[in-house]
């Protein structure tokens, strides 16, 4: 049975109502690794799950598994200093609805 996408691209199932939508400039390495938005589940302490957009009725999105550990060390990687002035003082990834990118002090 084919479901219709959710509001804004969340992905159909009820993990993913607590999601939060994340912009990231270089996404891990198994969503593509490239610059997207995301869905993340970030509830328990071993496992976090993230989720590409959904952008049509079949899917079209992508949906993995990552360990906690590894997904905070992407994020610290993209918070140096080094890299954020490198592109210009600006983040590198924001929740949706926050400051959207602002630059860091």
């Amino acid at each position: 049975m084919i479901k219709t996408p959710r509001k804004d691209g969340r992905p159909v199932g009820k993990r993913w109502d607590d999601a939060t939508q994340y912009y990231i400039r270089y996404a891990p390495p198994v969503l593509g690794g490239d610059s997207r938005c995301i869905w993340v589940v970030d509830k328990g302490w071993k496992w976090v799950y993230l989720s590409t957009q959904q952008i049509w009725e079949g899917g079209g999105n992508t949906k993995v598994r990552m360990h906690k550990k590894k997904w905070l060390d992407h994020l610290k990687k993209l918070s140096t200093p080094n890299i954020i002035k490198k592109h210009g003082g600006n983040k590198l990834y924001y929740k949706i609805g926050d400051d959207d990118g602002k630059k860091q002090d």
